[in-house]
C-alpha cells in the first residue's frame, strides 16, 4: 500500500513538473518573433532617423535630448518620408550644381497605409506641417501643390554607423536601444565611438502588417 501511495505521489510530482515545463515553454516568447519585425520597421523609417539626427546636430545643438511621441505631425512626417516614391510621383527637381533637390507628391491613400503599418493610426496629409522648413528631408503641405516630400541630395561627408543594438521587453513594451556614431564619415570608418543613443518603443498590435507599432522615439547625446 505504501509503495502504491509513493508511486501515486511521484506520478503527481512528475506531472506537475512536466506541466510547469510545458507552460514555461509555451509562454516564453521567441526572440525572432519580435526582433525581425521591429528591425524591419526601424529600417523602413531610416530616412527620418537620419534626418532626425541631422536636425538634432544642426538645429538643436543646445539640447542634450529630444523626444518624439504622440504628435500626429511627427507621425505624418515619418510615414511620408518612408514612402517608396517612384518617378511618376516626382513634381520637379531643382539642380544647383553641387547637388539637387527632388520634390514628390504625396498620395493620401499611400500615406494612410504607411502610417497604419508603422503607427497603427489614421493619419492624413492634413496632419503634415504647413510649409517648407528648410530641412534636408521633410514632408509638408502647401496651399498650391498639396502634400510634398522633399529630399535634398548633396555631399555632407556625414555618415551613420551603428555601434550597438539591443531590444528589451518589459510588460507590453519593447524598448530598442541603438547606439550610433553620426558625424564625419572618416571618423565613422575609423571606428569612432558612439555619440548618440536612439531609443524606440514598440507595442504589439494587429493594426499593423508587422504585428507591432512604433509608440515613441528619443535621441540623446552620449
Amino acid at each position: 500500500m505504501k509503495k502504491a501511495f509513493k508511486l501515486v505521489v511521484m506520478t503527481l510530482i512528475l506531472a506537475l513538473c512536466c506541466g510547469n515545463i510545458m507552460v514555461s515553454a509555451a509562454t516564453t516568447e521567441d526572440k525572432s518573433s519580435y526582433e525581425t519585425p521591429i528591425k524591419q520597421i526601424i529600417e523602413e523609417i531610416g530616412c527620418f532617423e537620419w534626418e532626425a539626427l541631422w536636425r538634432f546636430q544642426m538645429d538643436y545643438y543646445d539640447l542634450d535630448e529630444i523626444a518624439y511621441g504622440s504628435s500626429k505631425e511627427w507621425m505624418a512626417e515619418v510615414a511620408a518620408l518612408s514612402i517608396p516614391f517612384v518617378e511618376g510621383d516626382l513634381i520637379r527637381t531643382d539642380d544647383y550644381g553641387y547637388g539637387f533637390t527632388d520634390y514628390y507628391a504625396i498620395n493620401e491613400k499611400t500615406l494612410k497605409k504607411q502610417a497604419s503599418k508603422i503607427f497603427g493610426k489614421k493619419i492624413t496629409c492634413n496632419n503634415l506641417w504647413f510649409g517648407e522648413r528648410g530641412s534636408m528631408s521633410e514632408a509638408y503641405i502647401t496651399n498650391d501643390d498639396g502634400a510634398i516630400a522633399k529630399f535634398e541630395c548633396y555631399e555632407t561627408e556625414t555618415g551613420l554607423y551603428e555601434r550597438d543594438f539591443s531590444i528589451k521587453k518589459k510588460g507590453k513594451t519593447y524598448t530598442v536601444t541603438k547606439k550610433v556614431f553620426f558625424g564625419y564619415w572618416g571618423q565613422g570608418e575609423a571606428g569612432e565611438k558612439a555619440n548618440y543613443q536612439i531609443t524606440y518603443t514598440f507595442k504589439k498590435s494587429t493594426k499593423s502588417d508587422y504585428g507591432f507599432i512604433l509608440t515613441g522615439m528619443r535621441i540623446k547625446r552620449l
